[in-house]
């Protein structure tokens, strides 16, 4: 264990339920990389509009007091992507900072992206449709869900806008220092994505037992309870820091979300929002296609 205080060097950013938090479990099993319980701090990216505080310097650093001689320590806290001073940030706490930018089909995540805020209460009106229609006024500061923590969280015209956002990556931390997957190659075939992340960071291919899937859709059986566990009072973390410690209260609260939820399957979307959603994003996702040098039709 380190004495010393230290920032990560290894950051999961990207868009909302592409699969970065199935990736950071499975990090989880390798020797050479510290992964603490927790993801989605967002403690950088200044920039970033809060609508709660979600993290302090001194508990932030304390997920990360017991990396010891790990080669890399992992933050997985997916909005960093729509963040202009986080790479900065980064490189500024660790030099050597290494990103992982993961991506899906825009389409897809703006509609699990609401589905996700449903669950977590973070989303009141009734219809994907509704929502998407209330970006502009929720920009200027109306319209925001009551249990909103993050602005681009309800901005889902937004959320599948990544050219700028990737370009911007590339351009600061050098491309050496990026490595990109895509949501379809992560689904189809997890430990080929998973070793070819491990390629990028120089480290032996030693995965975990299995790949399993996290953070499927679902639903609440409570909305309550899910509000309550997802973001409890500070007094309780407080109080329950003297009896416990942090991993301890950390699993208690992940089982009782576990519990606390049932997977199913989100309605098919709408045939006419669908090609709406593809016009919105097309002209972006072409010029992500000339940045990447890759192709992208499936996606238009």
């Amino acid at each position: 264990m380190s004495s010393l205080a230290r920032y990560p060097n290894l950051y999961i950013v990207g868009a909302p339920k592409s699969g970065t938090t199935a990736m950071a479990r499975h990090l989880m099993a390798h020797p050479d990389i510290y992964t603490p319980l927790q993801k989605e701090f967002t403690f950088f990216g200044k920039d970033l509009v809060r609508y709660a505080e979600l993290i302090n310097e001194k508990s932030y650093l304390n997920w990360f007091k017991e990396w010891d001689d790990e080669t890399y320590a992992l933050d997985a806290s997916p909005t960093y992507l729509y963040s202009e001073s986080a790479p900065y940030e980064f490189l500024e706490k660790s030099p050597d900072s290494k990103v992982v930018i993961m991506l899906r089909n825009p389409v897809e995540v703006a509609y699990s992206m609401f589905y996700e805020a449903k669950f977590s209460t973070r989303e009141v009106v009734n219809t994907f449709e509704e929502a998407w229609d209330l970006e502009p006024s929720r920009i200027t500061g109306d319209n925001i869900p009551k249990n909103a923590r993050l602005e681009y969280t309800t901005r889902y015209q937004s959320l599948g806008l990544y050219c700028d956002h990737v370009e911007h990556y590339l351009k600061v931390m050098g491309k050496e220092n990026v490595h990109i997957i895509w949501f379809d190659d992560f689904k189809n075939n997890n430990k080929a994505s998973y070793t070819g992340l491990l390629d990028f960071l120089g480290l032996p291919h030693i995965c975990p037992a299995e790949f399993q899937v996290h953070n499927p859709s679902k639903v609440a059986r409570s909305a309550k309870l899910t509000h309550f566990v997802t973001t409890p009072p500070k007094w309780m973390g407080t109080i329950g820091s003297l009896f416990l410690p942090k991993a301890t209260r950390w699993k208690i609260r992940n089982y009782v979300r576990l519990k606390n939820m049932k997977k199913v399957e989100k309605p098919r979307i709408d045939p006419a929002t669908k090609a709406m959603l593809q016009n919105h994003y097309s002209g972006d996702v072409k010029r992500l296609e000339k940045l990447l040098n890759v192709n992208l039709e499936h996606w238009y």
